[in-house]
């Protein structure tokens, strides 16, 4: 994961990264109410 962060961060430098605290890669899809807050707050901004 980190080095596709660096490619990511690399092709788009503008991008922000929201860490979920305490998951790991993958474990946000088990819980959608947490993703779908996430991005209503990145809309709303």
């Amino acid at each position: 994961m980190k080095k596709a962060l660096e490619k990511l961060r690399r092709a788009f430098p503008a991008a922000e990264d929201h860490p979920f605290e305490g998951m790991g890669h993958g474990d946000i899809i088990g819980h959608p109410e947490i993703m779908a807050e996430e991005i209503k707050k990145f809309i709303e901004r």
